[in-house]
């Protein structure tokens, strides 16, 4: 199942505290990703919505 992570991700938490909130384009980074989901990957603009796109970096991340 994949999920739309541009969507859903207006607050990151970690740990029971908010990390990061707002719109999907100005929290989702790579350190927000591969600190909160442990998962190696590079961000960069869907080329249709320009939203941000998660591209793991190493096969089996995760």
């Amino acid at each position: 199942m994949q999920h739309d992570v541009n969507q859903a991700c207006l607050v990151a938490m970690a740990n029971g505290v908010i990390v990061a909130s707002g719109h999907p384009q100005h929290i989702v980074d790579v350190p927000l990703i591969e600190t909160g989901f442990k998962l190696p990957c590079i961000v960069i603009p869907d080329p249709i919505s320009q939203t941000p796109m998660i591209v793991p970096t190493r096969k089996g991340a995760g």
